[in-house]
C-alpha cells in the first residue's frame, strides 16, 4: 500500500471507529466482544483497501466486512461455551465390558457389516478394507 492509500485508509478508520464500534455491540452485546470485532475489521480493510476504496458504498462494504467477522466469532468452539452456577445432574451410566467373543451384542460394540447405518456413517463402512 503506497503512502496515500495508507493515509486515506488511517482517516477512514479514525471517522468510522466510534459507529462501527456501536454497531458491533449491536450485534453481538457485549463491548469487548465488539472491540474484538473492529480490530477484526479494520485489519481485514487494511488488506484489502483498494477493493474496499472502489466499492460503491464503502460503509455498507464495511458493515458487511463486520457482519461477516460476528457471524465467524460466533462459529467458534469457545463461544458456544456456557458457564452455569451448579454442575448437571451425572446419571450413573454402567456400560458393559465388550466382548470379542460376542461381535453383535446388544451395546453396539460391534456391528454386523450387514446391519444398517446411519447415512453418515455408510460411506466409512463402504471405505474400509475387508480382511
Amino acid at each position: 500500500m503506497n503512502r496515500a492509500d495508507e493515509d486515506e485508509y488511517r482517516q477512514f478508520v479514525a471517522a468510522r471507529l466510534q459507529p462501527l464500534r456501536r454497531t458491533a455491540y449491536l450485534l453481538c452485546r457485549d463491548w469487548h466482544t465488539a472491540d474484538d470485532l473492529v480490530s477484526i475489521t479494520i485489519g481485514k480493510l487494511y488488506r484489502h483497501w483498494r477493493r474496499v476504496r472502489a466499492a460503491e458504498n464503502v460503509d455498507a462494504y464495511v458493515r458487511g466486512v463486520l457482519t461477516h467477522a460476528w457471524l465467524d466469532e460466533r462459529r467458534r468452539p469457545w463461544r458456544r461455551e456456557r458457564s452455569t452456577d451448579e454442575l448437571p445432574e451425572q446419571a450413573d451410566l454402567v456400560m458393559p465390558e465388550p466382548s470379542l467373543a460376542d461381535p453383535g451384542d446388544a451395546a453396539g460394540f460391534a456391528r454386523p457389516a450387514s446391519a444398517p447405518a446411519a447415512c453418515g456413517a455408510r460411506a466409512p463402512l463402504l471405505l474400509r478394507p475387508v480382511r
